[in-house]
């Protein structure tokens, strides 16, 4: 017992969650045989997330080791054997994710589901390689899908199968979208990729929030929802550059027609009417994730409309107020971690105004001076502000939309 107990105090000290149960024992938050019982679950959880990490990486060793093998003898080996080793390597996969599903064995099972969505990818390729096919890359990817996502989404529990069949349905839809609009006119490839790159998030999002995939596949939820929210930042922050007139210029090249430009605004206004129609029949009560969808949208949306041709300075003041806008809603839903991101990104949007107006050295570092002490300011302001929302705001529910 009293071995346990020190290796009980060692984890205190050498884990962040132990730092943090410790100061809440001595605030008397918690009970101290509270804090024991939360140190020694995390202690038992930090050994099953060691497991499943050493189980992953025996996985990917087998799998380089067979690669390996076949790599050394790949010129004397005959097609036909190659195949046929293939189809056999993939039905005793099968074979085995199918005897792990019956045991219950999830470190089995979603091992084998990912080393067969991986192997069936390979197996294309082989095909296409021995008999000279001459498909494209969309069509290998489609036919990988199809054949990939019953297995996955039957047995593929864990993040070790959401994520690549995510990313993987991705770069499909991407292939099948260039492949597709190949030799189609500027504008209508612009509106196609502008089309998807609003609704595919959406898509994503209204997936991992729907009930029965919460309640019967937790970590798709949070892949889906995950992706869908970095994918609408990443765009909310990247138009911000939007502003600078060769950016505009590129736009109005490619939307040369009143036709072009009504589409595209025909995209924009059909996002509010997407969300408004989900959370009327969802009856979700979110506003403030509606919220930075909608103004994600927005900041996609106002360069593009606008085709500005500067001043240049407006792509400053979009970035920080884009940001600052999440930081925000970060704070109003209670993940402070998030807010730390949005006051770094501005921070650096900042120094990066002042390295912009100040050429010299001279100039640059009274530019970081003021930029430090305005820094300084903004921070008391916004300490003040988070006082204020602290004592106003209502804690928002688990849900994006």
């Amino acid at each position: 017992m009293a071995a346990e107990y020190k290796k009980l105090e060692l984890f205190k000290y050498l884990t962040g969650t132990g730092r943090s149960v410790k100061r809440w024992e001595k605030k008397g938050l918690i009970a101290p045989e509270q804090a024991e019982a939360i140190i020694g679950y995390e202690k038992e959880r930090q050994g099953r997330r060691l497991m499943r990490g050493l189980f992953g990486l025996g996985i990917l060793a087998i799998a380089l080791g067979v690669l390996s093998v076949i790599g050394a003898n790949w010129a004397n080996i005959p097609g036909e054997i190659k195949i046929a080793a293939h189809f056999v390597l993939n039905a005793i996969v099968a074979v085995t994710l199918y005897r792990a599903d019956k045991r219950d064995d999830k470190y089995w099972r979603e091992g084998a589901c990912a080393l067969l969505l991986g192997l069936n990818l390979t197996l294309i390729v082989l095909i296409g390689q021995v008999f000279q096919l001459s498909g494209s890359t969309a069509g290998a990817l489609g036919l990988w899908m199809a054949i990939s996502t019953p297995a996955v989404f039957l047995y593929g529990r864990s993040l070790i199968n959401a994520i690549p069949w995510t990313s993987g349905f991705i770069a499909t839809l991407y292939a099948v979208l260039f492949e597709t609009l190949d030799h189609a006119p500027e504008q209508t490839v612009f509106l196609s990729f502008l089309g998807v790159g609003l609704y595919l998030p959406l898509a994503l999002l209204a997936a991992g929030l729907n009930r029965k995939v919460h309640e019967t596949r937790p970590h798709w939820t949070a892949v889906f929802v995950w992706t869908g929210m970095t994918w609408l930042a990443v765009g909310g922050t990247l138009a911000s550059f939007g502003w600078y007139g060769w950016t505009a210029h590129a736009v109005a090249e490619t939307i040369d027609t009143v036709g072009g430009y009504s589409a595209m605004l025909g995209l924009f206004i059909g996002v509010p009417a997407v969300i408004l129609l989900y959370r009327k029949t969802h009856k979700s009560q979110d506003s403030i994730g509606a919220g930075i969808v909608l103004a994600s949208v927005a900041s996609i949306a106002l360069p593009l409309v606008l085709m500005p041709e500067g001043p240049d300075f407006m792509a400053a003041i979009h970035f920080i107020a884009y940001w600052a806008f999440l930081g925000w809603s970060a704070h109003r839903m209670g993940h402070e971690h998030y807010v730390s991101h949005a006051i770094t990104l501005i921070t650096l949007r900042v120094i990066a105004v002042y390295i912009e107006l100040f050429g010299g050295l001279l100039l640059t570092g009274l530019g970081l001076i003021g930029g430090g002490a305005l820094l300084l300011g903004t921070l008391h302001v916004a300490r003040k502000a988070k006082e204020w929302i602290r004592e106003t705001a209502v804690e928002g529910d688990d849900h994006v939309l």
